[in-house]
């Protein structure tokens, strides 16, 4: 659980695993260190709309982005869509 949770800096895979993580770290120590972290990756994951709170299911603006930069790469078409995966790259890195 600690190296999931590490290596996507806290937003884990999912909201099914986030919530998990959350309530496995809160059980040990709700004033740990890792419930903290967990908890405040929490608003990746909620938006307003305009009929209520969302919550993004399985899928995240990096995973999302990765695989669109993938599709982009296995097209051959990476001359036509140069800016976006410039921007792709740079938004993956940082995440």
């Amino acid at each position: 659980m600690r190296y999931g949770a590490e290596s996507s800096r806290y937003t884990t895979i999912g909201c099914v695993e986030k919530s998990l993580q959350m309530m496995s770290w809160w059980a040990e120590d709700p004033n740990g260190a890792e419930f903290k972290y967990h908890l405040a990756r929490v608003r990746d994951y909620l938006w307003l709309a305009e009929d209520g709170m969302k919550m993004q299911s399985f899928s995240s603006q990096l995973w999302d982005c990765a695989l669109m930069t993938q599709a982009i790469m296995a097209s051959n078409l990476t001359d036509e869509y140069g800016d976006t995966l410039k921007r792709a790259y740079f938004f993956i890195k940082e995440s």
